[in-house]
């Protein structure tokens, strides 16, 4: 007599993992942000309200974890530029981080202000330039003259990006390839997936 075959143990598949959950990071007040410039800022041309871009140079990290990589775009708007013949004898430009952009979404920026100031009226603002002189007149002794002044000299010719005062009209022009560090005014939220990775 033949013994039945017993039936197959029927396989029950594991359950698939859950899927990532996004996670908020909190990138706090007083956080600071260096960026570097893609679009030159030029006093001569350039009105209040122009936005430029830049991108971002050190990752922003939470957690332990690289959150947002170097070179994410972000923009910067020009909230205020003076000649030297409208602001008390000096170029001057000011600048603001408005805005990231990560992962296909915008995430809005307040920051402090960043100013660089000019020579004064009648002074030589470019001067020497070419022989690679430290030039802190170029931005201006401003430390202390308001949240966000820039501190700070310019280098030498081959000293990369670097800034320049036009000698004949003393204007201020921020090159494409210069560093600015802006600090958060209001913090930052961004959201991201803990397993993805983030470009």
């Amino acid at each position: 007599m033949t013994t039945p075959t017993p039936p197959p143990v029927p396989v029950v598949a594991a359950p698939a993992p859950p899927p990532p959950q996004p996670v908020t990071a909190i990138f706090p007040a007083g956080t600071t942000i260096e960026i570097e410039t893609v679009d030159p800022v030029d006093s001569a041309v350039n009105h209040a309200g122009d936005e430029f871009q830049a991108t971002l140079v050190y990752p922003l990290t939470w957690n332990g974890r690289v959150v947002v990589p170097p070179d994410t775009n972000l923009y910067m708007r020009l909230t205020n530029v003076a000649t030297s013949g409208q602001y008390k004898g000096r170029s001057e430009l000011q600048l603001q981080l408005v805005r990231l952009e990560f992962h296909g979404k915008e995430y809005p920026l307040v920051s402090t202000t960043y100013t660089v100031a000019g020579g004064s009226r009648g002074k030589n603002t470019a001067e020497k330039v070419g022989g690679g002189a430290v030039l802190g007149a170029i931005i201006g002794a401003i430390a202390g003259g308001g949240k966000g002044a820039a501190i700070g000299a310019g280098v030498g010719a081959a000293g990369g990006g670097v800034f320049q005062g036009v000698t004949k009209a003393k204007q201020i022009r921020i090159a494409p390839e210069t560093k600015l560090d802006f600090k958060l005014d209001q913090p930052l939220d961004v959201t991201y997936l803990p397993h993805a990775r983030n470009k």
